[in-house]
């Protein structure tokens, strides 16, 4: 233990020889030594690329997201023509049965949520800056979102459904996570490539291939 304390390897002539003085300098020192590596490794404990357990919950209650979320019951209940929870498989859902159920989420998908929530919190306000902050949380999420800001105190969220996680769709649907300023109200559309003539990109699709927009126009 004494030859891995820095300060008994600084122990020179006489005093470096004897163990007596290596183990009394070693006891004396090797607390403090301790104490300094606890106290370098606390800010990547609490550094949310590194926090686990509690103390990634110590960095969500400073910036104001909590472990359990509310989540809608999937593949629960029963529904026709899924074979998942078709007959035989899905439990009928009673007058009383809930539809959302409190879900703890493990480490990585909270960090997740804490990184998103954190970008949300810095965020600006403007609407110059929210596509950046948009595309960071899809980053962060690896997904495809996208924002669009009519100008008329409306904005519209493009988030693919089918492959986005359901903890993504929940987080928005329920606005957890809310990038909109205060009155400005916001809905999601399926981030769809929509049609229109005479176009072929990743947003806009010709006959066959793009889809009627489903959300209202705000103008």
């Amino acid at each position: 233990m004494t030859d891995k304390n820095e300060y008994v390897s600084l122990l020179a002539g006489a005093p470096s020889a004897s163990r007596k003085m290596r183990l009394m300098v070693g006891a004396l020192t090797t607390p403090l030594l301790e104490a300094r590596r606890t106290l370098s490794e606390l800010r990547k404990r609490f550094d949310v690329d590194w926090a686990e357990g509690d103390q990634l919950d110590a960095i969500g209650a400073r910036v104001g997201v909590g472990r359990y979320l509310p989540m809608a019951l999937i593949d629960v209940y029963f529904t026709l023509d899924d074979e998942r929870t078709g007959f035989d498989f899905g439990a009928w859902m009673g007058e009383f049965d809930p539809v959302d159920g409190m879900v703890r989420l493990g480490d990585e998908p909270y960090r997740q949520v804490i990184k998103c929530k954190i970008l949300t919190n810095h965020w600006d306000g403007r609407r110059e800056s929210l596509n950046a902050l948009i595309d960071r949380m899809g980053t962060v999420f690896n997904v495809a979102l996208a924002v669009r800001d009519w100008g008329t105190m409306h904005m519209t969220l493009y988030l693919t459904k089918a492959t986005a996680p359901p903890l993504v769709r929940e987080l928005f649907s329920r606005k957890i996570l809310d990038f909109a300023p205060a009155g400005v109200g916001w809905e999601i559309v399926d981030n769809l490539p929509w049609f229109s003539f005479d176009s072929d990109t990743s947003a806009l699709k010709g006959l066959d291939s793009g889809y009627f927009y489903s959300g209202e126009i705000h103008e």
